[in-house]
C-alpha cells in the first residue's frame, strides 16, 4: 500500500513541479538524507554519469546559470577542507519538497 501512497506524492509533485525529472527528484531525496555531498557522491552512490548528476544540480540550485535558471531547491557551498569541493544541502524550498515525498 506505501508504493501506491509513494507513486501518489510523485503525481502530486509531478503536477506542481511539471519541469522536474524524476532523476531529479532522486537527486533531491539523496541530498536531503547526505546534506552536504558533492557531486561525486551522487554519481558513485546513484550511478548517474557526472553530466546527468551536474545537469539535475544545476536546475535545481538557488542560483541561475548560463543556461539554467535555477529551481532553489539545493544550495552550493565551498569545503572548509578543500576549496575544489562543493558541498550540496537543500534550500528551505528543497526541504519542503522531501517533506512531501516523504
Amino acid at each position: 500500500m506505501s508504493t501506491i501512497l509513494d507513486f501518489n506524492k510523485l503525481k502530486q509533485l509531478d503536477a506542481t513541479y511539471p519541469d522536474m525529472t524524476l532523476k531529479q527528484l532522486l537527486v533531491l531525496s539523496y541530498i536531503a538524507q547526505k546534506p552536504m555531498c558533492t557531486v561525486n557522491d551522487i554519481v558513485r552512490d546513484l550511478g548517474y554519469a557526472q553530466s546527468a548528476a551536474s545537469r539535475a544540480v544545476r536546475i535545481m540550485l538557488n542560483t541561475p546559470s548560463k543556461d539554467v535558471e535555477g529551481l532553489g531547491m539545493i544550495a552550493q557551498f565551498l569545503s572548509p577542507t578543500d576549496a575544489r569541493k562543493r558541498l550540496l544541502k537543500l534550500t528551505e524550498l528543497g526541504e519542503s519538497m522531501f517533506i512531501q515525498l516523504s
